[in-house]
C-alpha cells in the first residue's frame, strides 16, 4: 500500500512487455528461418512451406489468439464431463 497507480502499472507491465518481446523475437526468428530455407532450397521445399504460410495468413491474428486462449478451457470442460460420466458408472 502507499504506492501510486503509475508505479504499480509500470511494474505489472514489465512481465507483459517481456512476454511480448520474447514472442515477437521467436516468431521473427522462425519466420526468417522458414523464408530463408524456402528461398534458398526452392522447389519441393518451397512448395511445402507455401501452404503452411497461406494457412497462417488465412486467419486474423485476434481470432487465432482467441482460439488458442479458449482451447484449454474447452479441454478442461470436456475432461470434467468425461470424468463425471466415468464416476457415475
Amino acid at each position: 500500500f502507499g504506492r501510486d497507480i503509475l508505479s504499480r502499472t509500470m511494474y505489472g507491465a514489465t512481465s507483459s512487455l517481456r512476454v511480448a518481446i520474447i514472442s515477437v523475437m521467436i516468431s521473427a526468428f522462425i519466420g526468417t528461418l522458414m523464408g530463408t530455407i524456402g528461398a534458398y532450397a526452392g522447389g519441393t521445399i518451397d512448395q511445402a512451406l507455401t501452404p503452411l504460410n497461406d494457412l497462417l495468413f488465412a486467419f486474423p491474428a485476434i481470432l487465432l489468439a482467441l482460439t488458442i486462449a479458449a482451447a484449454p478451457a474447452q479441454v478442461r470442460e470436456q475432461f470434467a464431463a468425461v470424468a463425471a460420466q466415468a464416476s457415475a458408472r
